[in-house]
């Protein structure tokens, strides 16, 4: 068997999800699995609800310590004080987890209405070549409807009688998931903003060096002579006005 690259989120559900982030909640340095088992419980359950939200991006495991940390997404999703709040944190998992957001931009580019489970699968393992296991493609896709049915964006119908299992997409999902993802996006410039340094403030006129500032009239400097030609004659006065640019054609 290939082995499994990608541990697409399956057999559990949002409120599994749920419950684990509030269990970290109380643990704001980190929990270890003991804790996380106590309050959680142990099994299957909890394993696959961790590996969810590490996935989601709602969870971290540290590589030394081994603790379990809340990120800042998992955070404000434990803070959240409204369905509201958490609803659009599921949506901005769905827009942000790589293979969950390549198949709602498909779907939207194919103009498709429902999603199969089964079209699911083929993305998943034959285009993205995750390698997961038959069990786990199958239930993940299942495990995406459900989230997406929890996030508002259609009805999950489990196939029955020669149907198969889908997602009905509903009025307005497409324009719910794009708006979503441009309000994801500028928030995240933002913030990319608000963390870059602080750039030099532009120098005014009045701060600029003196060479770089532009010489008016009242800058000039004047130099003002005075010349006593009591006791020059005609001849004398002419020449020196001619020295100084002074034209008689002026008078």
């Amino acid at each position: 068997m290939a082995e499994e690259k990608q541990s697409i989120p399956y057999r559990c559900d949002w409120d599994s999800i749920l419950r684990l982030v509030d269990c970290l909640k109380a643990k704001h340095s980190g929990a270890d699995r003991k804790f996380v088992e106590g309050r959680f419980g142990v099994g299957e359950k909890l394993a696959e609800s961790m590996n969810a939200c590490v996935q989601l991006g709602l969870i971290v495991e540290d590589s030394e310590s081994r603790l379990l940390k809340l990120t800042d997404l998992g955070t404000k999703c434990a803070y959240s004080t409204n369905d509201s709040e958490r609803t659009d944190i599921l949506l901005s998992t769905l827009n942000s987890y790589e293979p969950y957001a390549i198949v709602f931009e498909r779907a939207i580019r194919e103009g498709m209405e429902t999603i199969e489970t089964s079209w699911i699968e083929k993305i998943w393992q034959a285009d993205m070549k995750l390698n997961l296991g038959e069990a786990r493609a199958r239930e993940g896709a299942g495990v995406l409807c459900k989230f997406a049915e929890r996030a508002g964006l259609g009805q999950h119908i489990v196939g029955r009688g020669g149907q198969k299992t889908r997602l009905a997409l509903a009025p307005g999902a497409t324009q719910k998931l794009h708006s979503h993802s441009a309000s994801t996006k500028a928030t995240s410039e933002e913030n990319d903003l608000d963390d870059a340094p602080e750039a030099a403030p532009m120098p005014t006129l009045a701060s600029a060096p003196h060479e770089h500032q532009p010489k008016t009239q009242r800058d000039t400097p004047r130099i003002q002579i005075t010349v006593d030609v009591t006791n020059w004659d005609l001849s004398k006065t002419r020449e020196f006005l001619k020295m100084i640019g002074y034209d008689e054609g002026d008078t």
